[in-house]
């Protein structure tokens, strides 16, 4: 009976060994006369990307593609090919909760129907406690550090012109910065940008967070906006405004200056219908998340189009994030955060059953989300699981020949 139950043990340790052997990503690479043939085999659901090295730079053959788990095929013509070494990288994604903080309330650390949140180079969190008509700024620990905004109306017509510079100013309006009527969106950079939704306008800020200045105001024209949604900007400290209701990106410099204006209402490839929210990857290439006809539309910087991807699937698309080479989309309405490549291919999506409404995200120490959620008035922080293997494959002179 012992000798039995010793070789069933041997048995199963050499199963699950064969096992965890088979599960291993693998990449075989086959020469023909005009061809790479790749063959791949994935543990999960994965990117994959394909480069080679050509003096001290990395050159990605294509786009990166999501795959599923198991058996891949596909080719590569030759003379893209410019090394006698090809690179093959698997980057898997998974993600855990880890805590939560804040709750409902008008104290420190506490919100009223939060929504934006950004970070800056200290890695502080600059949250929009909407309905506070506040923003706090918190570290990555949920911490409270301090706060700035109360509410108020813009109701003197103190604005900029259509150059960014102030032309009029009554001396009893008191702008100290203190004065938002429920904050949306921010950016940070050099400086910090609030979308003052209920008024109107980007209020500018001081990294000490004393006010600076602000420009826009309700209309259609330059520098006017309608229902403004988010903002983000890019690494020249440019600024893109979602005037949701005028149907529009604007795109202005860092003290508000007109720069061009992007899109009308239609279907077209170059118009919206209710922009939701717009971010820049590291290229400066635009994504615009059109949600009235379900479609994320990409820019080039100077506002050329370059192509567009359906989310026709999605209940709602009220935010768009890009880090590295995923973009993060949440759908509120179904409570869900889907992460994409540049393409749009959907690879991994986050649904935690304690989501009310999710409403904007931001990636701190390279891995952890941390995503405001409106309805139960606190934040959600997770872990994204971000596991990369790159394969290195040699190639003959031989395989340049023809067969």
């Amino acid at each position: 009976m012992n000798i039995n139950k010793y070789f069933f043990s041997i048995f199963l340790i050499v199963f699950c060994s064969a096992i965890a052997v088979q599960a291993q990503n693998t990449v075989e690479v086959r020469p023909s006369k005009d061809y790479f043939h790749i063959r791949i085999e994935l543990e999960k659901n994965s990117l994959f990307k394909v480069s080679y090295i050509s003096g001290k730079d990395r050159i990605i053959i294509g786009t990166p593609r999501f795959l599923t788990s198991g058996d891949h095929g596909f080719k590569i013509k030759k003379e893209v090919v410019k090394s006698n070494k090809i690179l093959f990288t698997i980057t898997s994604y998974d993600y855990d909760f880890v805590k939560i903080f804040g709750s409902f309330g008008s104290g420190m650390g506490n919100f009223f129907h939060p929504v934006g949140i950004t970070k800056d180079r200290l890695d502080r969190l600059y949250i929009a406690d909407s309905n506070n008509d506040r923003i706090q700024v918190m570290n990555k620990n949920g911490g409270y550090i301090t706060e700035f905004g109360v509410f108020d109306w813009a109701e003197k017509d103190i604005f900029d012109n259509q150059d960014g510079e102030n032309f009029e100013s009554d001396s009893d309006f008191i702008d100290s910065g203190a004065n938002l009527n429920n904050p949306v969106g921010l950016s940070v950079g050099q400086f910090l940008y609030v979308v003052d939704k209920g008024n109107n306008r980007i209020v500018k800020f001081n990294n000490d967070y004393s006010f600076l200045k602000y420009f826009g105001k309700y209309g259609n024209d330059r520098l006017e906006f309608i229902d403004i949604n988010n903002i983000t900007m890019d690494d020249n400290e440019n600024i893109y405004i979602v005037d949701s209701g005028n149907d529009r990106i604007v795109k202005t410099d860092s003290n508000g200056r007109f720069i061009f204006e992007l899109g009308s209402f239609g279907r077209g490839l170059e118009n919206f219908n209710n922009p939701q929210d717009i971010c820049v990857d590291l290229n400066r290439n635009i994504y615009v998340a059109d949600a009235g006809n379900k479609k994320v539309k990409v820019f080039d910087e100077q506002g050329l189009f370059k192509y567009e991807f359906s989310c026709k699937t999605l209940k709602g698309m009220d935010f768009i994030y890009s880090w590295k080479e995923t973009l993060f989309l949440i759908d509120s309405n179904s409570k869900l955060i889907y992460l994409t490549n540049l393409k749009g291919r959907r690879f991994m999506k986050i649904a935690h059953n304690k989501f009310g409404r999710p409403e904007s995200c931001v990636i701190l120490d390279d891995k952890y989300l941390f995503v405001t959620d409106s309805e139960t008035n606190n934040i959600r922080i997770f872990e994204i699981k971000c596991e990369e293997e790159t394969f290195t494959r040699e190639i003959s002179e031989s395989v340049y020949e023809e067969e």
